[in-house]
């Protein structure tokens, strides 16, 4: 286990504890760095009164009721605010449809449509959390691994528990490619497919962790950036690029760090589009 303990020993700091966001999709991470806000950490405070009610409808499915509308976590586009201490591999969740603009709308029906089929909502791989909010429709997270898929639920949403008809609609214009690639994706899961994961190069995967690692490296444990780039590249090979007057990698911690404090200040917004 790779482990780096700083020269004053007062702290510990082990890169392996986030390797869990290597699996994280876009809005995973857009939780990881919202939580991560003082803002939403201190409108936290307001939302423990009246959490959530949940039931279980199945091995794999969770249903939240919302007691009441939360106007302090709405203001960071969720319906409510999970505690802030608890990861994306812990916690699911919600944001407001306007937040979503790639999310697909599900009408599900009794009535069979031409050309369709039965659709059972337990033959999907991965975990179900159904959210009924004050307001509006219910919503769906379906979560498994490297992927999400967010749907908003219309018509007889009480019918998931068992078989039924849907339809599918599609919003947000400049989302149409990807929305009926979703679409096909969530019918093709019902054979026991998986939905592929997200891969882009301005917010992938490692440099999401990069960015995390370094912002909790200079707040959390009040490290430099020499610190941070001696966990994220190595020790070893940090130090010897210091020696020969090479601070490249100090230059790669820092913008990780600035990548970090800017979607932490608000900039998670953008993996949510």
């Amino acid at each position: 286990m790779a482990l780096y303990r700083k020269a004053n020993g007062s702290h510990l700091v082990d890169p392996a504890a986030y390797d869990y966001l290597l699996e994280l999709t876009k809005p995973g991470f857009a939780w990881e760095f919202a939580r991560r806000n003082h803002g939403l950490q201190r409108a936290a405070l307001h939302c423990r009164p009246g959490r959530p009610r949940t039931l279980r409808i199945g091995r794999k499915t969770c249903l939240y009721r919302l007691r009441r509308r939360y106007p302090a976590a709405e203001r960071f586009g969720l319906h409510h605010i999970p505690d802030p201490h608890l990861s994306a591999s812990e916690v699911t969740p919600f944001w407001l449809p306007r937040m979503m603009t790639s999310a697909i709308h599900l009408r599900l029906m009794q009535r069979r449509l031409a050309r369709t089929r039965r659709f059972d909502l337990g033959r999907l791989p991965g975990s179900k959390h159904i959210l009924v909010p004050v307001t509006g429709p219910p919503e769906m997270v379906l979560q498994g691994d490297h992927y999400a898929g967010y749907f908003s639920l219309d018509g007889r949403w009480r019918l998931l528990p068992r078989r039924f008809f849907m339809q599918v609609g599609l919003s947000a214009f400049d989302e149409f490619p990807a929305q009926i690639d979703a679409a096909t994706r969530l019918f093709d899961a019902s054979a026991d497919q998986v939905l592929s994961p997200w891969r882009e190069r301005a917010y992938g995967p490692k440099r999401m962790r990069r960015a995390v690692l370094a912002y909790d490296i200079r707040t959390k444990y009040h490290g430099s950036h020499w610190d941070a780039a001696r966990v994220i590249y190595g020790v070893r090979r940090t130090e010897e690029a210091r020696k020969r007057g090479d601070d490249s990698l100090r230059e790669r911690a820092r913008r990780a760090f600035r990548a970090g404090h800017t979607l932490i200040h608000d900039g998670w917004r953008r993996l949510l589009h």
